[in-house]
C-alpha cells in the first residue's frame, strides 16, 4: 500500500477536524439525507409565521435585465461555421431551482456540454458566473446594429478565443 504525502493526510486531518467542531460531539438526527443543502439561519423563514411562502437563495447573476432578446439566436465559430452557440433566456436544470426571467446563458448546439450562466458586465459585455475551481470564465461581448439587435459576439475562455462570431440565425422553434 502506498503511503500518503505527509501534506494530503495533514489537510485531510485539518478538514477532518473542521467538521467534527463544527458538530461539537453530537449527531444530528433530524438530517436524513448526508448530502441535502443547509441555508445559514439568516436565510431561513418560516413561512407560516411570516405570512410568505419560502424563497430560494437569490442567483448571483446580477442584476436582472429587461432588453436581452436582442442577443438571442445562433452564432458560429468562424472556422467552423457548421458549429454554433446559442444564446438564450437562462433556464435552471433544476426546477426546485428555477432561474428568474432577466438572465441568458450561452451553449454549445453540437455537444453534451453544460450551459454557461452569463452575469451582465455592461450593455453588451457578459461574463460566465461559475467556474470550475482553476478555471477562467467565458467573456462574450455583442456588437449591434443601428436597431440594437446583436450581429456578433466575441468570446474569449479557456475552450474558446473568437473576436468576431457572427450571428447566423434564430433559435429553434421552441426555445
Amino acid at each position: 500500500m502506498r503511503a500518503r504525502p505527509k501534506k494530503t493526510a495533514t489537510l485531510l486531518c485539518f478538514a477532518m477536524l473542521i467538521c467534527t467542531a463544527g458538530c461539537n460531539g453530537e449527531s444530528n438526527s433530524n438530517v436524513t439525507d448526508p448530502n441535502e443543502r443547509v441555508q445559514p439561519a439568516s436565510k431561513v423563514t418560516d413561512s407560516k409565521e411570516s405570512g410568505q411562502e419560502e424563497k430560494h437563495p437569490g442567483y448571483v447573476l446580477g442584476k436582472a435585465r429587461d432588453d436581452l432578446d436582442q442577443f438571442y439566436g445562433l452564432y458560429a465559430l468562424p472556422d467552423q461555421p457548421d458549429r454554433r452557440l446559442f444564446v438564450a433566456k437562462a433556464v435552471s436544470p433544476n426546477p426546485d431551482r428555477p432561474i428568474p426571467d432577466g438572465y441568458i446563458m450561452i451553449g454549445a448546439m453540437w455537444g453534451d456540454a453544460a450551459n454557461w450562466y452569463m452575469k451582465s458586465l455592461g450593455k453588451l459585455r457578459f461574463e460566465q458566473q461559475w467556474v470550475n475551481p482553476g478555471g477562467t470564465p467565458l467573456v462574450a461581448e455583442f456588437k449591434t446594429d443601428a436597431t440594437g439587435h446583436a450581429v456578433s459576439m466575441s468570446v474569449t475562455s479557456d475552450y474558446f478565443n473568437y473576436e468576431h462570431m457572427p450571428r447566423v440565425g434564430d433559435l429553434p422553434e421552441g426555445w
